[in-house]
């Protein structure tokens, strides 16, 4: 009951569905491997002078509760489950994807708004270290990295956080990563769109940063996006090597590593530079902590996008 109760409260705290299944005749589904007689059962009238040789489990057997355990278990392995360590009566499957929280309940949000996320927030014992062992941190880390280079610049500010914590991450961090499957699962069918129809190619890049994200060693993160014709072909947010003694020098800095992205264009004059207000900033999805409205403002102005599956 222990096992069933933790599982059931697993389920209830991440609103999972539950299901329950039961085998019918159980124990009558299993063959055994020892040689065990009976008599013919009483309504059976003209065997009486013969035995009969079991080949499959029935109820009273002393051998049929572990054949069909055996039975059960050959089942669970061969739909690719895993028998728990700590409860052998336990079975957990692993997603096709690689992400433990397949029936994770979606959010509308990577992170929570103003996230910060420190090495304070690492295991500073031997007990919690080992409880962070059973936790696969550092290769959900890095699907999460492959995805967001390739299609979601939308997680890249809370990815790019995660990113520094391999060597030692804490609850906290496991969390915050738990948060992140949870949104792509909301919006697995986003991704940049391309679109076609203009007879004019513009090119827009947005820099951006943020000042007091970094609580270890105050750097601040910067966030680039290059536009061409509002989808984006160059999304960066990484952190910056130099500690800014002001915020008007890390904005330098971020416009700097933009500059740097269309550089070319900016020698021959054919780029400006312009102010870009807070609310129409697009490279603030890449460097801060955003509410959900602001979050998917900035998501369609980057052109992330719901795919439309075309006949």
């Amino acid at each position: 009951m222990n096992s069933i109760r933790v599982v059931l409260s697993v389920c209830a705290a991440d609103e999972y569905r539950m299901k329950q299944l039961d085998a019918d005749t159980a124990l009558l589904n299993s063959k055994l491997k020892d040689r065990v007689y009976m008599k013919v059962p009483f309504s059976i009238e003209n065997a009486r002078d013969y035995p009969c040789q079991l080949n499959k489990g029935i109820y009273g057997l002393k051998q049929a509760a572990s054949a069909w355990n055996k039975t059960i278990h050959r089942v669970f392995l061969g739909n690719g489950f895993n028998c728990c360590g700590a409860d052998q009566c336990v079975y957990v499957k692993h997603s096709k994807n690689g992400f433990i929280y397949e029936n994770a309940k979606p959010v509308d949000n990577p992170c929570a708004p103003g996230l910060k996320l420190s090495k304070t927030q690492s295991p500073g014992t031997d007990a919690e270290q080992n409880a962070m062992r059973s936790k696969p941190y550092r290769s959900r880390i890095g699907r999460l990295l492959y995805i967001t280079t390739r299609t979601r610049p939308g997680i890249a500010f809370v990815v790019t956080q995660l990113s520094r914590f391999l060597e030692n991450s804490g609850q906290q961090h496991w969390n915050a990563a738990v948060c992140v499957l949870r949104y792509l699962k909301s919006s697995r069918q986003h991704g940049i769109i391309y679109q076609g129809g203009a007879h004019s190619v513009t090119l827009k890049a947005y820099s951006d940063a943020d000042w007091g994200t970094n609580l270890d060693d105050r750097r601040y993160v910067s966030g680039v996006t290059v536009m061409i014709r509002n989808a984006p072909v160059v999304f960066k947010s990484k952190f910056q090597r130099t500690v800014a003694l002001s915020s008007a020098e890390v904005e330098y800095m971020a416009l700097s590593v933009c500059v740097q992205e269309a550089l070319e264009n900016v020698e021959r004059g054919t780029v400006k530079v312009e102010y870009v207000n807070t609310k129409n900033q697009l490279a603030d999805i890449l460097n801060k902590a955003l509410g959900t409205k602001t979050l998917k403002f900035l998501r369609d102005g980057n052109g992330i996008k719901e795919k439309i599956t075309v006949p």
